[in-house]
């Protein structure tokens, strides 16, 4: 029974020992002190040839000697230093010129011309999804052979500014949207047959706060 009691003895100091052992070793994780540290970045240059390094620390040591009252605060193991190595005015240029080349070859390959089912019956040819230009329509009358042009602007995609095109030919209220909408009724109301394609004569941006112009000037005419 003695040996027993002793035993249970034994593993309850055990346990208590190795409880008492993790509960420093958390403690003193946990109470690490964070070193504060001032890094002092001189420019870089080649022209220099003198060890700035050294002789910014031989100047901490002479004005901070142990002695002083702010050797604690100040000294090698608080301040360190590193040289900062800035660009200089080709890196700035070449790196901006290769993110805007970048930037613009991803659109390029990621954008998409065209969203027809219908890729044949493509108003511009596969090209129904660019923006910011200058379009023409022609409208030619089967019977007579009769030509008219209808040029245009938008800043939106082509499908869009189409869309709105065929909305107003197909409803009496929108009649009045624009000129080429006024001569395709006529058209309609004289019961002419007629065709009507579409091109685009040249791109142009949109007018731009920043700039405050465009590159191209908005022009709408027409001629029947």
């Amino acid at each position: 029974m003695l040996k027993r009691k002793q035993t249970r003895q034994q593993k309850n100091e055990k346990k208590s020992k190795e409880t008492a052992n993790e509960e420093t070793k958390e403690t003193k994780t946990t109470n690490r002190r964070k070193r504060c540290i001032t890094w002092f970045n001189p420019p870089y240059s080649k022209n220099v040839s003198s060890n700035i390094g050294k002789k910014f620390f031989d100047l901490l040591n002479s004005c901070f000697p142990p002695n002083h009252k702010l050797h604690k605060i100040i000294n090698k193991n608080t301040i360190k230093l590193s040289y900062s190595c800035t660009p200089n005015i080709k890196q700035i240029i070449s790196s901006h010129n290769k993110r805007i080349i970048n930037e613009s070859s991803n659109k390029a390959s990621t954008t998409k011309l065209c969203n027809c089912r219908d890729k044949p019956s493509c108003p511009l040819q596969g090209k129904c999804l660019e923006q910011s230009l200058v379009y023409q329509a022609t409208i030619s009358e089967t019977n007579t052979n009769k030509i008219g042009t209808y040029i245009g602007i938008t800043e939106n995609t082509f499908k869009t500014r189409f869309n709105q095109h065929m909305s107003s030919f197909r409803l009496h209220h929108k009649k009045s949207a624009t000129a080429l909408s006024e001569h395709v009724w006529k058209l309609k109301d004289n019961k002419k047959d007629f065709k009507i394609s579409w091109k685009i004569i040249e791109k142009s941006a949109a007018y731009s706060t920043k700039t405050k112009n465009a590159t191209c000037a908005f022009r709408k005419s027409i001629s029947f």
